[in-house]
């Protein structure tokens, strides 16, 4: 079966598959839940998961920065479908919609262990890391606009 990548809004039947993955992949290994704080960011954000059937198997959010910049958060691909292209396969189709919806560049909290992966994606580190809920994280940026 293949793999489709689309947007949804936190109405959607697949939201709550959202949630739970981004909670099972980020936040529980940290011994973290989601507080109401960040679960009210999701009304302004711009959600995409990549299905299979009906499952979730990865998703990241697009919040809106500046008027041209688009914050990549909270990406997560399920532990059995990493290294499968599911999680480039979501940056691509993210780019397609910030590109069709005039946005010039992606920014990014990333955990340095996943810089790797934003570096195959043209993503490129600024500054130094920082750490974040006890995780070392580094901010990345692509500009897209320069590219085309």
């Amino acid at each position: 079966m293949t793999i489709e990548c689309r947007r949804i809004d936190i109405h959607d039947q697949l939201f709550q598959q959202e949630l739970d993955l981004r909670d099972s992949v980020l936040r529980r290994p940290l011994g973290r839940v989601s507080s109401c704080d960040e679960q009210a960011h999701d009304n302004d954000g711009n959600h995409f998961v990549a299905i299979r059937g009906r499952e979730v198997l990865g998703c990241p959010g697009l919040y809106i920065k500046w008027p041209c910049v688009a914050l990549l958060r909270l990406m997560a691909v399920r532990e059995s479908e990493r290294g499968r292209g599911v999680g480039s396969q979501l940056v691509a189709f993210a780019v397609e919609w910030a590109i069709a919806n005039r946005f010039g560049e992606f920014e990014g909290e990333v955990r340095v262990a996943a810089a790797k992966f934003y570096e195959r994606c043209r993503f490129r580190a600024e500054g130094a890391e920082y750490v974040r809920h006890g995780v070392p994280h580094l901010k990345m940026r692509w500009k897209i606009r320069s590219e085309m």
